[in-house]
Formats: structure tokens, C-alpha cells, sequence
């Protein structure tokens, strides 16, 4: 997790990313495990909410969705995903920590 800007919310919002499990331990619960400890844990601090790139079909089922309204530029808006903890759908361009520039 990364503190992101996006759009004029310079604060709240946090970046999901990247995780990665090795071929091994694929398919064995480790992946969700984390993005559900993650999210419990943004949760908790009172976040606004994760925003990720990545594939739907994967995030969709821990409540990840596109929005058209959210952006990162240069990726096709459906693997463009937030998850909202305050009720506020996110809007504009994420802006990621520049460590990931």
C-alpha cells in the first residue's frame, strides 16, 4: 500500500500494488489473503479508500470496480479499479507514489 493522489484528494486514498505470489503458491489462497489483509487494514485506518490496476474479473470479487470517472493515464479504463470505504466514488487521474515512475 502507497499513499496516491487522485484527483484533487491528495489525502485518504491509497494504492494497491503490486503483489505478486510465486507459481508455487498460486492458487492457494495467498493472493486473496493479502488484498483482503490489506483492505481490512486500510479499513481500519480510516481510509477514503484503494484504487489498482489490474484485472476485474480478479479484484471484482473483494468489491473493486471501474468507475468512469477515475483514471491512470496510459491504462484502458476497465483495469482502472477503487474500492470506496467512505461512501465517495473517486475521480480523476491517480497519481502514484514516484517511486513507481
Amino acid at each position: 500500500m502507497s499513499p496516491a493522489v487522485v484527483g484533487e484528494e491528495d489525502e485518504g486514498w491509497f494504492l494497491l500494488g503490486p503483489i505478486g505470489v510465486l507459481p508455487a503458491h498460486q492458487k492457494k489462497g495467498v493472493g486473496s489473503a493479502l488484498v483482503q489483509a490489506a483492505m481490512d487494514r486500510m479499513r481500519e485506518q480510516g481510509t477514503l479508500g484503494i484504487v489498482l490496476v489490474g484485472p476485474p474479473e480478479y479484484y471484482g470479487r473483494f468489491g473493486f470496480k471501474s468507475l468512469e470517472s477515475l483514471t491512470y493515464p496510459g491504462v484502458p479504463s476497465q483495469y482502472v479499479l477503487a474500492v470506496s470505504f467512505g461512501g465517495t466514488a473517486p475521480g480523476g487521474d491517480i497519481k502514484a507514489h514516484d517511486a513507481f515512475g
